[in-house]
């Protein structure tokens, strides 16, 4: 690269080679502030809202663990939403007492209608009660 000022037969291997490493400095940025637009687009910024000591925590543990917060809350949030889809795809086996005295439904009754069932358990309370 031939500079304006100085003639190429002037210039000083040295100069030269500040000026290549001027334009390398230059290029890495621009390949940075790209890299970084590209994760602002695959990244979406939001506030959270966060009790002052839960704060300190999230802090003081991303610190320890030598992470940022915003990478400690994200690995974080990752974990809890898989405990919760393992949690949740895991069947769950449930115990029924057996049931015990005579009688079945009371006459009348319809098990299928939410507002026969909610009239039965209703019934004998005071009007205050019911309020």
């Amino acid at each position: 690269m031939v500079c304006a000022r100085h003639p190429p037969s002037v210039r000083s291997d040295a100069a030269a080679e500040a000026d290549r490493t001027d334009h390398l400095l230059a290029f890495d940025g621009a390949v940075q502030h790209i890299r970084m637009l590209s994760d602002m687009l695959e990244h979406m910024r939001t506030t959270v809202i966060l009790p002052d000591e839960l704060y300190r925590q999230v802090k003081d543990r991303a610190r320890a663990d030598s992470a940022t917060f915003t990478s400690f809350l994200e690995t974080a949030l990752r974990r809890e939403l898989a405990r919760r889809d393992r949690r949740s795809s895991d069947p769950v086996e449930v115990h029924l007492a057996p049931a015990t005295g005579s009688g079945g439904v009371r006459p009348g009754v319809d098990i299928t209608s939410n507002a026969s069932l909610l009239d039965l358990m209703d019934e004998g309370l005071p009007i205050e009660k019911l309020r």
